[in-house]
C-alpha cells in the first residue's frame, strides 16, 4: 500500500528490500508470542498470559523495531548512485518492520489467548516446558555466564583482542565500488593502427575472431557478432573508425558454463596479446555511473600536444602496475589531416574572407550541389566537387584556383600554407575546460612482485594511481584529477561512512527515548563493535570484496544488533523492580531471554542465506549485503550474550529507580 501511495516500483532494489525484511519481520512476533508462552508454561491463564506476556515485552520491541528503522532514515539522505539504489529498499523494509510491530502487539496475543487457551494447547504447552531442546543448552549459558560475571577481565580481553584483529583485517580486505553482475555478455573493441584501410582491419579483425573463437568455447557462448569499421545504428556510437572493430559475444547462462564473465575477459586479454599491432579493450563501452573503467584519470590542460604527451607518458607508468589489465587513453591515436592556414593580409590585399576562401576548399572535397535529379519520385543531390585522385593529392589542393572579387584567380598556396599534420580523433570538455582521459581497468586477480595472489581491490589502486600522480611533474596549467567511478566510490563510501556514524547516534537517541536512560543505551551499544568483528571474519574467510551493499549491510547491523541487548536489558530492568541487585538480575534475565535471543537472530540469519550464496543471474550485487548480516549477527549474538551483562555489571546504577529517574 505504501509504495503504491510513493509511486514505488516492484524492481530489483525493493524486491530486495522485501527479502531482506523477511527475517527481521518476524522477530516482533517471536518476542512477544515466545513470552506468552513462557507463562502459560508456568501455570498462566491464556488471558492473563497474553496480556502479561506482551506488556511486558511491549518496551522492548517497540525499540527494537524504532531502531531498525532509525538505521535506514541516514541512508534516504544519501547523495550520489549510492542514495538512489537503496532509498526504494530503505522505505519498504521501514514500513514492512511498522506493520510487523503492529501485527506484533495486536494480532498475536490475541490469536494466542484464543489458540493457546484449549486445554490439550496448555497441556502440551507443559509437555514442552518438560522436554525443552534448548535445556541442555541454557544450562551450559547458566553456569559459563556465572563464571565470566566473577572474572569480567576475561570478557574485555576477550574483547579488546577480537577488536584488533578486526582493525588489522579491515586494512587488508579488497574494497570495490558496485559489484559487477554476470550478465552473461562480452564487449571488446579492437584497433588496428590509424590509417589503416577497411579492407586490411578485415584481413588483422580475422585473427581477433579467431582468437575469440578459441578462447570463449562453443559450450560458453552464442554466437560472435563482428562490426567492422564505422558501423550502423547502435554500434556506431562506439566505432573510431575505418580500422576499428566491436564484437559482442553472448554468453550461455551462468548456470551452464564453468567460467564467469571475469575469468572469461582475462583469458580474453591473454589471448589478444599475440595479435600483433592490436590495440584492444575486453570490457562495457559504458557502466552504470558513467565514465569508463574503474579508474578514469582527469588531465586537464588547454595545449592539446602537451597533454598527449604527458597522457602517453603517464600510459606507460600505469600499464607497468601489475593491478592493470588495460590503460587507454583518449587521445592516443591521431588522424592524419590537411592544415590550412590563411595568410590573412594577402586575403585582405586581394579582397577575400577566410570564409569564402573555406567555402572553396569545402567543395573542394565535399562538394556543392548543382541540382537536383528526379527519377521514379525520388529525388537526388548533384554534387560537383574534384575528382578522387585530384582529392587526395596535396599538389592539386594547393593549386586550386580562388576567385577574387575583382573576377580574377589565384591559387590557394599564395594565399595560405597547406601542410598535413596529425591531430586528435577529439576533444573532450568537462566545466568549459580542455580534458583527456585516462582509463584503467582492474584485473580480477592478479600476482604481486612477491609472488602473492590478490583480489581486485579498488581502493588500493585508488592509492596507487593517486600517488603516482601526486609524484608526477605537471606542466605549467595542467592539473589532474580521478574521476568515474573511483570518484563515485570515493565519495559513496564517505557518505555512507558518515550515514552510519548519524545511524549510532539515531539508535542511541531512540533507545534513550525508550529506556529514560542515557547509561542503559550505551550499554547496549556495546554490541555494535562486536558486528564489526563478524563483518571482518566472514569477509576474510570467505575471500569476498567489501562494496557498497556490504557498506549498507553494515549500517543495517547497527539497528539489528542492538535488538538482542534491548531485550535483555528490558528483561533485567523488571527483575530489578523485584528488588534483585544489578549481577543477579542481569544473570536471570539473560537465561531467560535466550530462547527469544536466538530465535529472532536465526531468522534474520536464515533469510538471509539464499542472498549470501547469490543463486540464480542477477544476485552477484547483493551477496556483500547478505555476508555482512550473516556474520556480523551471528558473532555479535553469541558475545551479545556475554558481554552486554558484563558491561550492565559495571555501568548500570547499582540501585535501581523508576523510569525517568536514572542518569
Amino acid at each position: 500500500a505504501i509504495m503504491d501511495q510513493a509511486n514505488m516500483t516492484l524492481n530489483v532494489i525493493s524486491m530486495a528490500g522485501l527479502a531482506l525484511a523477511v527475517g527481521m519481520l518476524v522477530d516482533n512476533a517471536i518476542v512477544v508470542l515466545e513470552n506468552i508462552f513462557r507463562l502459560r508454561q508456568e501455570g498462566a491463564s491464556p488471558w492473563s498470559a497474553a496480556i502479561e506476556g506482551t506488556h511486558t515485552v511491549g518496551l522492548a520491541v517497540t525499540a527494537s523495531t524504532l531502531t531498525t528503522i532509525a538505521v535506514f532514515v541516514p541512508v534516504l539522505f544519501v547523495p550520489g548512485i549510492a542514495g538512489v539504489l537503496f532509498s526504494d529498499m530503505a522505505v519498504t523494509i521501514c514500513f514492512s518492520l511498522g506493520a510487523s510491530l503492529f501485527v506484533a502487539l495486536t494480532l498475536v496475543p490475541l490469536a494466542a489467548s484464543r489458540l493457546l487457551g484449549r486445554r490439550e494447547r496448555q497441556a502440551v504447552a507443559r509437555a514442552q516446558a518438560s522436554r525443552d531442546p534448548l535445556d541442555g543448552l541454557r544450562a551450559r549459558y547458566d553456569r559459563a555466564l556465572g563464571w565470566l560475571l566473577q572474572r569480567r577481565w576475561v570478557v574485555a580481553a576477550s574483547v579488546g583482542g577480537l577488536l584488533v584483529v578486526t582493525v588489522a583485517l579491515s586494512a587488508v580486505l579488497p574494497y570495490d565500488f558496485l559489484r559487477e553482475d554476470d550478465n552473461s555478455f562480452l564487449f571488446v573493441s579492437a584497433e588496428a593502427p590509424v590509417g589503416t584501410s577497411l579492407a586490411e582491419t578485415a584481413t588483422i579483425m580475422s585473427e581477433v575472431e579467431a582468437a575469440i573463437a578459441e578462447t570463449v568455447t562453443d559450450a560458453e557462448r552464442k554466437l560472435i557478432a563482428a562490426d567492422i569499421g564505422v558501423g550502423k545504428g547502435f554500434t556506431a556510437i562506439f566505432a573510431k573508425g575505418v580500422h576499428s572493430a566491436i564484437y559482442r559475444v553472448p554468453l550461455v547462462p551462468v548456470s551452464d558454463r564453468e567460467r564467469d564473465k571475469a575469468e572469461l575477459q582475462d583469458a580474453l586479454r591473454d589471448a589478444l596479446k599475440e595479435v600483433p599491432g592490436l590495440k584492444y579493450k575486453v570490457a562495457e563501452p559504458f557502466n552504470m555511473m558513467g565514465g569508463e573503467g574503474d579508474i578514469e584519470i582527469l588531465i586537464r590542460g588547454y595545449d592539446l600536444e602537451t597533454s598527449r604527451a604527458v597522457g602517453l607518458e603517464l600510459e606507460a607508468k600505469l600499464r607497468a602496475l601489475p593491478e592493470m589489465a588495460d590503460v587507454t587513453f583518449s587521445m592516443e591515436d591521431q588522424k592524419p589531416e590537411v592544415r590550412v592556414r590563411y595568410d590573412r593580409p594577402k586575403l585582405a590585399q586581394l579582397g577575400l574572407s577566410a570564409a569564402a576562401v573555406s567555402n572553396a576548399i569545402s567543395a573542394y572535397f565535399q562538394g556543392t550541389m548543382a541540382g537536383r535529379y528526379a527519377e521514379g519520385g525520388d529525388e537526388y543531390d548533384i554534387l560537383v566537387r574534384y575528382g578522387k585522385r585530384y582529392r587526395t593529392d596535396l599538389d592539386e589542393l594547393r593549386r586550386m584556383p580562388i576567385a577574387t572579387p575583382l573576377g580574377l584567380s589565384v591559387p590557394l598556396a599564395n594565399v595560405a600554407d597547406v601542410e598535413v599534420g596529425l591531430g586528435p580523433v577529439d576533444i573532450s570538455r568537462r566545466d568549459q575546460e580542455r580534458v583527456t582521459k585516462l582509463a584503467c581497468y582492474l584485473k580480477q586477480t592478479w600476482t604481486d612482485a612477491s609472488g602473492a595472489t590478490n583480489k581486485k581491490d579498488l581502493r588500493s589502486a585508488i592509492t596507487t594511481v593517486q600517488g603516482l600522480l601526486d609524484a608526477y611533474p605537471w606542466p605549467k596549467g595542467f592539473t589532474a584529477a580521478i574521476g568515474g567511478a573511483a570518484e563515485d566510490f570515493l565519495k559513496s563510501f564517505q557518505y555512507l561512512a558518515l550515514a552510519l556514524i548519524v545511524s549510532v547516534l539515531l539508535v542511541y537517541m531512540v533507545m534513550a527515548s525508550q529506556f529514560e536512560s542515557f547509561r542503559q543505551p550505551l550499554i547496549i551499544m556495546f554490541s555494535v563493535p562486536l558486528a564489526a568483528v563478524g563483518v571482518a571474519f566472514i569477509f576474510a574467510i570467505t575471500r569476498a570484496t567489501v562494496d557498497i551493499q556490504a557498506m549498507i549491510g553494515g549500517i543495517m547491523l547497527v539497528g539489528i544488533v542492538v535488538n538482542n541487548g534491548i531485550v535483555m536489558v528490558d528483561a533485567a530492568n523488571q527483575l530489578r523492580e523485584t528488588g534483585l541487585d544489578r549481577v543477579t538480575a542481569i544473570h536471570r534475565a539473560a537465561v531467560m531471554r535466550l530462547r527469544p535471543i536466538l530465535m529472532t537472530a536465526l531468522t534474520t540469519i536464515l533469510a538471509m542465506v539464499p542472498l549470501a550464496l547469490e543463486i540464480g543471474e542477477g544476485s552477484e550485487g547483493w551477496g556483500g549485503l547478505a555476508k555482512a548480516v550473516i556474520g556480523g549477527l551471528t558473532v555479535a549474538t553469541f558475545l551479545t550474550l556475554f558481554v552486554v551483562p558484563t558491561m550492565y555489571t559495571l555501568l548500570a546504577a547499582k540501585e535501581h529507580h523508576a523510569a525517568g529517574q536514572e542518569g
